[in-house]
């Protein structure tokens, strides 16, 4: 695991000048400046000591919990393809993936599930879908209560198992998500399970269902016309009248996407 010097400092209460002792020391090291971290066999041995004393459950948690709260705050700047959101999320994804395997053998289940949903953007663009859908499984496995954080994982897994073509996976996982999500008001989460629904239909040639869905997600998304998810609804309607045959309705909707 490798930390940032404001991770460093609130997940281990090392300040600045403690973190400089340790580089003096050859301990630790500084990557170009910004990024602290160990020698393989020094992070080893340190490790061995970590869990050896009392501290390691409670600095386990303090990781996990710092770690969640980025990556939420993250996520929303991730779906929009932010270039330097996503550097800074890969930089941190081994400490990410340490932070599930905390809160999994932990049974934080509802923390599980939320930071299994919040790092998936990441999943399907820069990484391993593969991975994602396999965390995400096993969060939802954990825990089936019909919770928020539960509903935005099932998207997110909804999402993942869109992107390997499991349209019949779509349909399952976003079609249990999406009343979770009207029940607890999550609008904006409500509308990228139809949308999911929507492209699952297309890909399957069920034109008709997939119009119907993608002119749902349309109107969910009247008050931010602008929005990513506005744009992804018009052209999803466009691919509908298109595979319906009425192909100009699809092209002026394909333009005003565009």
């Amino acid at each position: 695991r490798r930390l940032l010097p404001r991770g460093a400092e609130t997940v281990c209460e090392a300040d600045l000048d403690t973190l400089q002792s340790l580089v003096d020391k050859s301990l630790v090291r500084l990557r170009e400046g910004k990024r602290f971290w160990m020698l393989e066999t020094i992070r080893e041995y340190a490790l061995e000591r970590l869990e050896a004393s009392a501290e390691a459950q409670e600095l386990g948690s303090r990781h996990a919990d710092y770690f969640l709260a980025l990556t939420e705050a993250a996520e929303p700047h991730v779906r929009e393809y932010s270039p330097a959101w996503l550097d800074r999320l890969g930089e941190e994804l081994p400490n990410v993936r340490a932070a599930l395997d905390y809160l999994e053998g932990s049974n934080r289940y509802e923390e599980l599930l939320r930071l299994a949903a919040a790092i998936s953007p990441l999943w399907g663009i820069r990484s391993s879908m593969t991975e994602g859908r396999r965390r995400l499984e096993a969060a939802l496995a954990a825990d089936d209560r019909p919770t928020p954080a539960r509903a935005k994982a099932l998207t997110a897994a909804a999402g993942l198992a869109l992107g390997q073509g499991d349209d019949e996976t779509v349909d399952e996982l976003a079609g249990e998500a999406l009343p979770l999500h009207r029940a607890n008001g999550n609008d904006w989460f409500a509308v990228e399970s139809l949308l999911l629904m929507a492209h699952a239909a297309a890909d399957r040639e069920d034109f008709e269902r997939a119009r119907d869905l993608a002119k749902e997600a349309a109107e969910g998304t009247k008050s931010d016309p602008s929005s990513s998810q506005a744009i992804h609804a018009t052209w999803q309607l466009g691919w509908a009248h298109v595979g319906l045959g009425e192909r100009e309705r699809g092209r002026e909707l394909y333009q005003e996407a565009l």
